[in-house]
């Protein structure tokens, strides 16, 4: 596969409807963080740790501007404070180099814990959002076909 950069990222989200939302069209940073926590535990008598297999946490970070004096304003404001208002788990959908026949795909049931929406003058806003990894399954690694 010939190298690709992330300047074509793309995310897109279901609302509680079923309809898709390309959110990506805005932003410029989106970051996937995977962490797990693997305890470690001793035994009366043991000369070696025991490692209990944890439980996988994800979060989803973003950021963005745009013109709401546009014509064509965005639509992502009014998603990202539905879906935060809501506090269910949206299906995202993330593809770090686009949509682009190999590249990675992530699928996520996530819920939306954090939302900052900022117009820094008339016409500018900006917007950053922390989506975490819901009860609802975990994410789903693939590629796009």
């Amino acid at each position: 596969m010939p190298y690709v950069s992330g300047k074509n990222s793309r995310l897109t989200a279901c609302d509680i409807y079923g309809a898709s939302f390309v959110i990506s069209n805005d932003m410029n940073s989106i970051v996937l963080n995977q962490t797990k926590d693997n305890p470690t535990y001793t035994l009366f008598g043991a000369s070696n740790m025991g490692r209990v297999v944890g439980i996988a946490d994800t979060t989803l970070t973003g950021a963005g501007v745009w013109n709401a004096d546009a014509p064509s304003a965005s639509g992502v404001a009014q998603i990202l404070q539905d879906m935060f208002s809501g506090s269910w788990g949206a299906p995202l959908a993330w593809c770090p180099a686009g949509s682009q026949s190999g590249s990675p795909l992530y699928n996520a049931c996530m819920v939306l814990n954090s939302l900052e929406i900022n117009a820094v003058t008339t016409a500018v806003v900006t917007f950053a959002f922390t989506f975490a990894n819901a009860a609802c399954g975990g994410v789903i690694a693939g590629s796009c076909v």
